[in-house]
Protein backbone atom coordinates (compact mmCIF):
# COMPACT_ATOMS: atom_id res chain seq x y z
CA UNK A 1 0.00 0.00 0.00
CA UNK A 2 1.28 3.79 -0.94
CA UNK A 3 2.40 5.71 1.90
CA UNK A 4 -0.06 8.41 2.43
CA UNK A 5 1.40 11.50 3.45
CA UNK A 6 0.58 13.03 7.27
CA UNK A 7 -1.75 16.72 7.59
CA UNK A 8 1.05 18.16 9.11
CA UNK A 9 3.66 17.11 6.43
CA UNK A 10 0.86 18.60 3.82
CA UNK A 11 0.47 21.30 6.36
CA UNK A 12 4.24 22.11 5.89
CA UNK A 13 4.31 21.85 1.86
CA UNK A 14 1.63 24.47 1.92
CA UNK A 15 3.33 26.95 4.26
CA UNK A 16 6.38 26.41 2.77
CA UNK A 17 4.80 27.31 -0.91
CA UNK A 18 3.47 30.16 0.41
CA UNK A 19 5.90 31.24 2.04
CA UNK A 20 8.21 31.51 -0.59
CA UNK A 21 5.40 33.11 -2.94
CA UNK A 22 5.47 35.82 0.15
CA UNK A 23 9.27 36.25 0.14
CA UNK A 24 9.16 37.05 -3.76
CA UNK A 25 5.99 39.31 -3.73
CA UNK A 26 8.09 41.27 -1.12
CA UNK A 27 11.35 41.46 -3.05
CA UNK A 28 9.20 43.18 -6.19
CA UNK A 29 7.62 45.61 -3.32
CA UNK A 30 10.85 46.99 -2.34
CA UNK A 31 12.18 47.49 -5.71
CA UNK A 32 8.98 49.25 -6.64
CA UNK A 33 9.68 47.38 -10.16
CA UNK A 34 5.90 47.06 -11.64
CA UNK A 35 7.23 44.09 -13.44
CA UNK A 36 8.53 42.31 -10.24
CA UNK A 37 5.40 43.45 -8.03
CA UNK A 38 3.56 41.15 -11.44
CA UNK A 39 6.02 38.51 -10.96
CA UNK A 40 5.44 38.43 -7.07
CA UNK A 41 1.64 38.22 -7.80
CA UNK A 42 1.83 35.64 -10.36
CA UNK A 43 3.88 33.18 -7.48
CA UNK A 44 1.55 33.56 -5.12
CA UNK A 45 -1.39 32.42 -7.40
CA UNK A 46 1.46 29.45 -8.41
CA UNK A 47 1.90 28.81 -4.80
CA UNK A 48 -2.42 28.42 -3.79
CA UNK A 49 -2.78 26.41 -7.29
CA UNK A 50 0.33 24.02 -6.15
CA UNK A 51 -1.48 23.46 -2.63
CA UNK A 52 -4.36 22.76 -4.34
CA UNK A 53 -2.98 19.83 -6.18
CA UNK A 54 -1.37 19.14 -3.08
CA UNK A 55 -5.06 18.06 -1.50
CA UNK A 56 -5.84 16.48 -4.21
CA UNK A 57 -2.72 14.14 -4.68
CA UNK A 58 -3.36 13.74 -1.04
CA UNK A 59 -7.28 13.18 -1.61
CA UNK A 60 -6.66 10.50 -4.31
CA UNK A 61 -4.39 8.57 -2.23
CA UNK A 62 -6.37 8.31 0.87
CA UNK A 63 -9.29 7.21 -0.91
CA UNK A 64 -7.68 5.12 -2.90
CA UNK A 65 -6.40 3.23 -0.08
CA UNK A 66 -9.60 3.82 2.33
CA UNK A 67 -12.28 3.32 -0.56
CA UNK A 68 -15.84 4.27 1.11
CA UNK A 69 -18.15 1.50 1.95
CA UNK A 70 -20.45 0.45 0.02
CA UNK A 71 -24.21 -0.17 1.09
CA UNK A 72 -24.37 -3.89 0.07
CA UNK A 73 -21.47 -3.86 2.29
CA UNK A 74 -22.70 -1.91 5.05
CA UNK A 75 -26.01 -3.93 4.75
CA UNK A 76 -23.89 -7.35 5.55
CA UNK A 77 -22.29 -5.69 7.91
CA UNK A 78 -25.14 -4.61 10.10
CA UNK A 79 -26.70 -8.33 9.46
CA UNK A 80 -23.77 -9.84 10.74
CA UNK A 81 -23.87 -7.59 13.94
CA UNK A 82 -27.17 -8.48 13.94
CA UNK A 83 -26.70 -12.24 13.97
CA UNK A 84 -23.49 -12.70 15.32
CA UNK A 85 -21.90 -14.28 12.44
CA UNK A 86 -18.12 -14.14 12.99
CA UNK A 87 -18.40 -11.29 15.27
CA UNK A 88 -19.94 -10.36 18.86
CA UNK A 89 -23.62 -9.52 18.31
CA UNK A 90 -24.38 -6.22 18.58
CA UNK A 91 -28.05 -4.86 17.86
CA UNK A 92 -26.92 -0.88 18.21
CA UNK A 93 -23.93 -1.61 15.36
CA UNK A 94 -26.49 -3.54 13.26
CA UNK A 95 -29.28 -0.58 13.10
CA UNK A 96 -26.08 1.86 12.72
CA UNK A 97 -25.11 0.29 9.56
CA UNK A 98 -28.58 -0.64 8.14
CA UNK A 99 -29.66 3.14 8.37
CA UNK A 100 -26.68 4.06 6.35
CA UNK A 101 -27.24 1.49 4.14
CA UNK A 102 -30.89 2.32 3.99
CA UNK A 103 -30.23 6.38 3.67
CA UNK A 104 -28.21 4.76 0.52
CA UNK A 105 -31.03 3.69 -0.93
CA UNK A 106 -30.35 -0.12 -0.44
CA UNK A 107 -33.75 -1.79 -0.69
CA UNK A 108 -33.13 -5.09 1.67
CA UNK A 109 -31.81 -2.52 4.16
CA UNK A 110 -34.81 -0.60 4.17
CA UNK A 111 -37.10 -3.41 4.32
CA UNK A 112 -35.03 -4.68 7.64
CA UNK A 113 -34.91 -1.62 9.17
CA UNK A 114 -38.90 -1.26 8.76
CA UNK A 115 -39.68 -4.84 10.00
CA UNK A 116 -37.69 -3.51 13.28
CA UNK A 117 -39.37 -0.71 13.47
CA UNK A 118 -42.58 -2.95 13.07
CA UNK A 119 -41.95 -5.34 15.73
CA UNK A 120 -39.43 -2.70 18.26
CA UNK A 121 -36.58 -5.12 17.88
CA UNK A 122 -32.96 -3.92 18.06
CA UNK A 123 -32.92 -1.39 20.48
CA UNK A 124 -35.36 0.42 18.28
CA UNK A 125 -38.42 1.82 19.51
CA UNK A 126 -42.14 0.60 18.05
CA UNK A 127 -42.39 3.28 15.40
CA UNK A 128 -45.52 2.24 13.06
CA UNK A 129 -45.36 5.30 10.98
CA UNK A 130 -41.30 4.60 10.28
CA UNK A 131 -41.95 1.24 9.57
CA UNK A 132 -44.45 1.71 6.69
CA UNK A 133 -42.06 4.51 5.31
CA UNK A 134 -38.84 2.10 5.31
CA UNK A 135 -41.03 -1.03 3.84
CA UNK A 136 -43.02 1.20 1.47
CA UNK A 137 -39.23 2.57 0.19
CA UNK A 138 -37.79 -0.96 -0.23
CA UNK A 139 -41.15 -2.27 -1.78
CA UNK A 140 -41.39 0.55 -4.54
CA UNK A 141 -37.78 -0.63 -5.79
CA UNK A 142 -39.12 -3.85 -6.22
CA UNK A 143 -37.98 -5.86 -3.09
CA UNK A 144 -40.19 -8.31 -3.00
CA UNK A 145 -39.52 -9.09 0.36
CA UNK A 146 -41.09 -5.89 1.62
CA UNK A 147 -43.95 -5.95 -1.00
CA UNK A 148 -44.92 -9.23 0.68
CA UNK A 149 -44.69 -7.38 4.44
CA UNK A 150 -47.19 -4.35 2.77
CA UNK A 151 -49.52 -6.73 1.58
CA UNK A 152 -49.80 -8.26 4.97
CA UNK A 153 -49.26 -5.15 6.60
CA UNK A 154 -52.92 -4.26 4.17
CA UNK A 155 -54.34 -7.32 5.02
CA UNK A 156 -53.93 -7.74 8.48
CA UNK A 157 -54.09 -3.80 9.31
CA UNK A 158 -51.07 -3.48 10.78
CA UNK A 159 -48.49 -1.49 11.05
CA UNK A 160 -50.57 2.11 11.52
CA UNK A 161 -52.70 0.75 7.99
CA UNK A 162 -56.53 0.03 7.94
CA UNK A 163 -57.14 -3.40 6.94
CA UNK A 164 -57.57 -3.08 3.04
CA UNK A 165 -57.58 -6.04 0.99
CA UNK A 166 -57.58 -4.77 -2.14
CA UNK A 167 -54.86 -2.69 -1.66
CA UNK A 168 -52.81 -5.86 -0.03
CA UNK A 169 -54.14 -7.90 -3.12
CA UNK A 170 -51.50 -6.34 -5.73
CA UNK A 171 -48.62 -6.28 -3.56
CA UNK A 172 -48.38 -9.97 -2.81
CA UNK A 173 -49.24 -10.48 -7.01
CA UNK A 174 -45.82 -8.34 -7.44
CA UNK A 175 -43.70 -10.09 -4.77
CA UNK A 176 -45.28 -13.78 -5.68
CA UNK A 177 -44.78 -13.12 -9.62
CA UNK A 178 -40.66 -12.44 -8.49
CA UNK A 179 -41.12 -16.21 -6.84
CA UNK A 180 -41.79 -15.18 -3.37
CA UNK A 181 -42.80 -18.50 -1.70
CA UNK A 182 -44.95 -16.45 1.20
CA UNK A 183 -46.71 -13.86 -1.21
CA UNK A 184 -47.45 -17.33 -3.01
CA UNK A 185 -49.05 -18.24 -0.39
CA UNK A 186 -50.82 -15.72 0.59
CA UNK A 187 -52.12 -14.85 -2.65
CA UNK A 188 -53.55 -18.49 -3.00
CA UNK A 189 -54.94 -18.19 0.13
CA UNK A 190 -56.60 -15.23 -1.24
CA UNK A 191 -58.38 -16.73 -4.28
CA UNK A 192 -59.59 -19.25 -2.11
CA UNK A 193 -61.65 -17.16 0.16
CA UNK A 194 -62.34 -14.64 -2.67
CA UNK A 195 -60.75 -11.75 -1.22
CA UNK A 196 -59.41 -8.29 -1.85
CA UNK A 197 -62.24 -8.03 -4.87
CA UNK A 198 -60.88 -11.21 -6.80
CA UNK A 199 -63.36 -13.81 -7.30
CA UNK A 200 -63.08 -17.19 -5.87
CA UNK A 201 -61.20 -19.39 -8.00
CA UNK A 202 -59.75 -22.80 -6.95
CA UNK A 203 -57.88 -23.25 -10.10
CA UNK A 204 -56.07 -20.51 -9.36
CA UNK A 205 -55.64 -21.00 -6.02
CA UNK A 206 -53.97 -24.26 -6.22
CA UNK A 207 -51.22 -22.59 -9.47
CA UNK A 208 -49.89 -20.30 -6.78
CA UNK A 209 -49.76 -22.57 -4.04
CA UNK A 210 -48.16 -25.32 -5.81
CA UNK A 211 -45.31 -22.56 -7.21
CA UNK A 212 -44.85 -22.04 -3.30
CA UNK A 213 -45.11 -25.59 -2.14
CA UNK A 214 -42.22 -26.47 -4.30
CA UNK A 215 -40.31 -23.67 -2.76
CA UNK A 216 -40.75 -26.06 0.94
CA UNK A 217 -43.80 -23.05 1.76
CA UNK A 218 -45.24 -25.14 5.07
CA UNK A 219 -48.69 -23.40 4.51
CA UNK A 220 -49.02 -23.78 0.80
CA UNK A 221 -47.81 -27.65 1.53
CA UNK A 222 -50.67 -27.56 3.58
CA UNK A 223 -53.38 -25.25 1.96
CA UNK A 224 -52.34 -28.14 -1.26
CA UNK A 225 -52.79 -30.98 0.79
CA UNK A 226 -56.48 -30.07 2.05
CA UNK A 227 -57.06 -29.33 -1.66
CA UNK A 228 -55.56 -32.92 -2.63
CA UNK A 229 -57.93 -34.06 0.24
CA UNK A 230 -60.96 -32.61 -1.20
CA UNK A 231 -59.98 -33.05 -4.92
CA UNK A 232 -60.62 -28.63 -5.41
CA UNK A 233 -59.37 -26.83 -7.79
CA UNK A 234 -59.08 -29.26 -11.01
CA UNK A 235 -56.79 -31.57 -8.75
CA UNK A 236 -58.40 -35.56 -8.61
CA UNK A 237 -58.84 -36.49 -4.94
CA UNK A 238 -55.88 -38.25 -3.61
CA UNK A 239 -55.87 -38.77 0.03
CA UNK A 240 -51.92 -40.20 -0.25
CA UNK A 241 -50.76 -36.98 -2.04
CA UNK A 242 -52.85 -35.18 0.96
CA UNK A 243 -51.24 -37.16 3.93
CA UNK A 244 -47.25 -36.69 2.03
CA UNK A 245 -48.02 -32.55 1.91
CA UNK A 246 -49.40 -32.50 5.42
CA UNK A 247 -46.06 -34.74 6.65
CA UNK A 248 -43.76 -31.99 4.81
CA UNK A 249 -45.77 -29.20 6.51
CA UNK A 250 -45.99 -30.87 9.97
CA UNK A 251 -41.96 -31.72 9.68
CA UNK A 252 -41.83 -27.72 9.64
CA UNK A 253 -43.09 -27.47 12.33
CA UNK A 254 -46.67 -26.22 11.18
CA UNK A 255 -49.26 -26.64 14.09
CA UNK A 256 -52.46 -26.93 11.51
CA UNK A 257 -50.64 -29.66 9.74
CA UNK A 258 -49.01 -31.61 12.39
CA UNK A 259 -52.80 -31.38 13.82
CA UNK A 260 -54.21 -32.95 10.71
CA UNK A 261 -51.83 -35.32 10.41
CA UNK A 262 -52.47 -36.70 13.99
CA UNK A 263 -55.85 -36.74 13.00
CA UNK A 264 -55.65 -38.73 10.18
CA UNK A 265 -53.71 -41.64 12.05
CA UNK A 266 -55.99 -41.63 15.37
CA UNK A 267 -59.02 -42.28 12.74
CA UNK A 268 -57.33 -43.79 9.76
CA UNK A 269 -58.24 -40.92 7.60
CA UNK A 270 -56.55 -41.98 4.23
CA UNK A 271 -53.79 -43.52 6.23
CA UNK A 272 -54.00 -46.85 8.04
CA UNK A 273 -54.96 -46.10 12.02
CA UNK A 274 -51.81 -45.81 13.89
CA UNK A 275 -52.63 -44.34 18.09
CA UNK A 276 -49.31 -43.80 18.60
CA UNK A 277 -48.44 -42.11 15.63
CA UNK A 278 -51.24 -39.97 15.89
CA UNK A 279 -50.75 -38.77 19.08
CA UNK A 280 -47.61 -38.09 18.21
CA UNK A 281 -48.35 -35.40 16.25
CA UNK A 282 -51.77 -34.21 17.80
CA UNK A 283 -48.92 -33.63 21.34
CA UNK A 284 -46.44 -31.62 18.81
CA UNK A 285 -49.36 -29.39 17.96
CA UNK A 286 -50.95 -29.18 21.35
CA UNK A 287 -47.52 -27.98 22.56
CA UNK A 288 -47.46 -24.82 20.39
CA UNK A 289 -51.27 -24.02 21.39
CA UNK A 290 -53.14 -25.44 18.73
CA UNK A 291 -56.34 -25.15 20.45
CA UNK A 292 -58.28 -28.74 18.53
CA UNK A 293 -55.06 -30.33 19.24
CA UNK A 294 -55.60 -29.67 22.77
CA UNK A 295 -59.14 -30.43 22.62
CA UNK A 296 -58.09 -34.09 21.44
CA UNK A 297 -55.80 -34.59 23.96
CA UNK A 298 -58.30 -33.31 27.01
CA UNK A 299 -60.85 -35.62 25.94
CA UNK A 300 -58.73 -38.99 25.52
CA UNK A 301 -56.32 -38.67 27.74
CA UNK A 302 -57.40 -35.27 30.55
CA UNK A 303 -54.33 -33.39 29.13
CA UNK A 304 -54.23 -29.93 28.48
CA UNK A 305 -57.55 -29.31 29.71
CA UNK A 306 -56.66 -26.19 31.41
CA UNK A 307 -55.22 -24.30 28.50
Amino acid sequence: MKAVPTSSKVVAWYASLLGLAKFCYGCGATQNDDDKSSKGRRLLILSGIAAVVVLIVLASIFWSNNPPISAEAQYDLGVKDATGQGVQQDDAQAVSWFQKAAGQGYAAAQGELGGMYENGRSGLAKDDAQAVIWIQKAADQGYAEAQEKLGEMYARGRGGLAKDDAQAVPWFRKAAEQGYAEAQNMLGDIYTLGLGGLAKDDAQAVSWQQKASEQGNAGAQYMLGLMYKEGRGGLAKDDAQAVSLFRKAAEQGFAQAQFTLGWAYDTGDGVPVDIIEGERWLRKAADQGYDLAQYVLCLKHNEFCNN
